[in-house]
């Protein structure tokens, strides 16, 4: 996974606009819990949607752990 497709996964559940500036980066951890938890709330719980906030997550921790395996 890439850094991009997280983006796009992200920007597909919160619009284009979601994170716009580079100081908005700690956001993007709210982010992922709305993804976890909100998203269940405004569409019907779908096993297609839980697999999307899962696969964010994945994306997320291995975007992450690249990061500290590269320090």
């Amino acid at each position: 996974m890439t850094n991009s497709s997280l983006r796009d996964s992200l920007q597909h559940l919160f619009g284009p606009a979601y994170l716009d500036r580079e100081n908005q980066l700690p956001f993007v951890v709210g982010y992922l819990f709305l993804a976890a938890f909100t998203v269940e709330k405004i569409s019907p719980k779908t096993e297609e949607d839980v697999g999307d906030r899962s696969r964010i997550f994945r994306e997320a921790a291995e975007i992450l752990d690249r990061e500290i395996a590269s320090v």
